[in-house]
């Protein structure tokens, strides 16, 4: 278990250092195709 607290530790401080990307579930909706918009 420690071991995953600190792999998350490690992922939450790339996010906050601008080095690992965060989609919003709008994003990942619209890359997939299913944002209900038609193309």
């Amino acid at each position: 278990m420690e071991d995953l607290e600190d792999m998350a530790n490690a992922v939450i401080e790339h996010v906050r250092a601008g080095k690992e990307k965060v989609y919003s579930l709008e994003d990942v909706e619209r890359e997939l195709g299913l944002d209900n918009s038609f193309r």
